[in-house]
């Protein structure tokens, strides 16, 4: 997919503010210092004008350009969910039905700006008591979750999966007869460092189950959204691999003239390549192309998924020791690379959907 002028501009803006205002010593800041947030950043991306754009009667971005968002915050490892934040807080009125967010606005409105938690398709065990409209279950890992008060999930009944908006405002921490629990565990353990997760236990909390189109929408959205932000890492990580091998010396020549390194410098980028454009056309296909926008979004997270952890892999092993040391960021990109092949790598029946998705 070729980028209009206004989404190269968009590109363009967004990443010389993170590249200035997310640098490596305010992520290792941020690390050492255990921040969960950090309200500065979103108040600057605030002031840009950032959010706006998604927003409003009459919003000049969609998910193209939230997709492309993605791809710069997976460039800067920026440690904060403004990804996530658009996504529920301007667009989730596109992808559900009228009626479902009359529902769901109601539960915003409940909620107070008390932020909503996002929990992946992969990372929840929930079901729903379609009797008292409650959910219970568990979020093994969601992000904006910190001081929550909705969830939005997904319950774990195979084919028959649904998100749901569920509100912990009201509810307390410990066991009631009466009422639901909503036991927060902050923050939930995770190998990637540069993005604060929180861990939902529910029992019973009450919630706007989602229909089947709004619960496809809204996972197709997630998949392009996070195979993005894998896009944009492997593009961060393959520049800094190319740096190196230039001033690296080794036997008086550069690394990068040896032919071990350029081969797989060279299969790397045609990966990185091919997978930003599988991205960014999953992205156009969402509103474009409604009849290929399921095997698109589910093709792109799934190679994501594998060559994020790949190229992260073959930079490390380029770079030589120092790739390996805690002193130097790759091992940041490779974390958030894992976490993100946890949730989204190929497992039999996600095999299974991207195979009859192509044959529908």
């Amino acid at each position: 997919m070729r980028l209009s002028t206004e989404q190269t501009e968009f590109c363009d803006l967004v990443r010389r503010f993170f590249s200035e205002r997310v640098s490596s010593e305010y992520l290792r800041g941020r690390i050492s210092s255990g921040q969960r947030s950090d309200t500065g950043l979103r108040q600057s991306l605030q002031d840009l004008g950032l959010y706006e754009t998604f927003s409003g009667a009459e919003p000049t971005c969609g998910l193209v350009e939230l997709a492309l968002l993605a791809e710069e915050c997976g460039r800067a490892l920026v440690p904060d969910s403004c990804v996530e934040h658009v996504l529920i807080n301007a667009l989730l009125e596109s992808l559900v039905s009228p009626a479902e967010w009359a529902a769901v606005s109601g539960l915003f409105r409940s909620a107070q700006g008390g932020g909503c938690a996002l929990a992946f398709p992969g990372c929840c065990d929930f079901s729903v008591e379609h009797d008292s409209g409650s959910v219970s279950g568990t979020a093994t890992w969601a992000i904006c979750g910190e001081g929550a008060a909705l969830l939005l999930g997904f319950t774990s009944t195979g084919t028959g999966a649904r998100a749901f908006l569920a509100n912990l405002s009201t509810l307390g921490t410990e066991a009631s007869t009466q009422g639901g629990v909503a036991s927060i565990s902050n923050p939930a353990h995770s190998l990637d460092l540069t993005t604060p997760l929180t861990q939902h236990v529910l029992t019973k909390a009450p919630c706007v189950v989602l229909g089947s189109e709004s619960t496809e929408n809204l996972s197709i959205a997630i998949e392009v959204l996070k195979a993005s932000e894998v896009s944009g890492l492997c593009q961060r990580v393959l520049e800094m691999t190319l740096e190196y091998v230039k001033t690296r010396n080794q036997f008086g020549v550069p690394i990068g003239s040896f032919q071990a390194i350029q081969h797989k410098l060279a299969q790397v980028y045609a990966d990185s390549e091919a997978l930003a454009s599988l991205c960014r056309f999953a992205a156009w296909s969402f509103t474009a192309s409604p009849e290929q926008r399921r095997i698109t979004s589910r093709a792109a997270a799934l190679r994501a998924a594998e060559l994020g952890v790949h190229i992260c892999e073959v930079a490390i092993q380029c770079h030589g020791g120092i790739g390996f040391t805690w002193e130097y960021d790759l091992h940041l990109f490779l974390r958030r690379a894992q976490v993100i092949h946890a949730a989204f790598g190929i497992t039999e029946s996600r095999a299974n959907e991207l195979i009859q998705a192509a044959s529908c």
